[in-house]
C-alpha cells in the first residue's frame, strides 16, 4: 500500500511539473476589425450598419449661432468710434443692432433670436468695447482721445462688472501718469501726439546736468557763514549778467 500511495504522489508531482512548464496563452490585442466582427456576430450586420449610419449622420437643422462671432464686428466699430471721440452707444443703439442682426441671422426663431441678442448686448457690449480700447493701447490715436475713451460714461442699459471698471481705471491712470511725466520733462504734449509717441519721447529724454545750486539745494546755511557766502555766489552765477541782472 505504501508503494501504491507513494507512486500516486510521484505521479501528481510529475503532472504538476509538466503543467507549470506549459506557457500561458497570450490573448491577441483587439483591433477595430475584430471589434466590428464581434458586434456583427452579436447583433447582426443590418443592426450594426444602421447604428453606424445614425452615429455618423450630420446634425439636423441650422448650426447654432455664435453671438460673440456675430457681434464682434460691431464691437470693433464701437471701439474705433470711441477712440475717435464719438459716442458709439448713441451712433448704434441696441435696438437698431438687434433688428439688423436678427434679420440677417434669424436662427430657428426670429423672436427668440432678438431676445437673445438683446440680452447678450446688455451683458457684454460695454465690457467688450472697453477691452478693445485697452488693447489699442493708444498707439494710433490721440492721447487725449484714448484717455477719454477709457473714462467714458457707459449708458445705464449696459452692464459692466466692478472688476472690469477697476481694470479700465488702472489703464486710464497709467496713461494719465505718462502724459504727466511728459509735461514735467518736456512741456505740454501736442494734442495730436499718440500715447506711443509720448512713450517714445520719454524713453529718449535725457535729464539736464545738475547745476551748483541743484547740488546745494538741500542745504540751509547761515547767510553770514562762509558756506552762506559761497551759497550766494553760486546762486549769483546762475543769474543772467549785465543789464538783465540789474533788472
Amino acid at each position: 500500500m505504501a508503494l501504491i500511495g507513494g507512486h500516486g504522489r510521484r505521479r501528481t508531482k510529475d503532472a504538476d511539473a509538466q503543467s507549470s512548464a506549459i506557457p500561458a496563452a497570450e490573448v491577441p490585442p483587439t483591433d477595430l476589425r475584430s471589434e466590428l466582427l464581434n458586434l456583427d456576430f452579436r447583433f447582426g450586420r443590418a443592426a450594426l450598419i444602421a447604428e453606424l449610419e445614425r452615429l455618423t449622420a450630420p446634425p439636423r437643422g441650422r448650426r447654432p449661432l455664435n453671438d460673440r462671432e456675430i457681434l464682434d464686428p460691431q464691437f470693433e466699430s464701437d471701439a474705433r468710434a470711441l477712440l475717435e471721440g464719438k459716442d458709439p452707444f448713441a451712433l448704434a443703439p441696441r435696438a437698431e443692432i438687434v433688428r439688423a442682426l436678427s434679420e440677417a441671422n434669424p436662427g430657428h426663431n426670429l423672436a427668440s433670436t432678438k431676445a437673445r441678442l438683446r440680452k447678450y448686448l446688455k451683458e457684454n457690449r460695454a465690457a467688450a468695447v472697453l477691452m478693445k480700447v485697452i488693447l489699442a493701447r493708444g498707439h494710433d490715436y490721440r492721447h487725449g482721445a484714448y484717455i477719454a475713451a477709457l473714462r467714458c460714461r457707459v449708458p445705464a442699459e449696459y452692464e459692466v462688472s466692478e472688476a472690469m471698471r477697476e481694470v479700465v481705471a488702472v489703464w486710464a491712470d497709467q496713461a494719465e501718469a505718462m502724459v504727466s511725466r511728459y509735461r514735467d520733462r518736456l512741456g505740454e504734449p501736442p494734442g495730436t501726439m499718440t500715447l506711443r509717441e509720448i512713450e517714445t519721447a520719454l524713453a529718449a529724454w535725457v535729464p539736464p546736468p545738475p547745476t551748483i545750486a541743484d547740488n546745494l539745494s538741500g542745504l540751509s546755511p547761515d547767510p553770514e557763514s562762509p558756506l552762506g557766502v559761497l551759497w550766494r555766489m553760486a546762486e549769483g552765477s546762475e543769474r543772467p549778467s549785465g543789464g538783465d541782472a540789474e533788472k
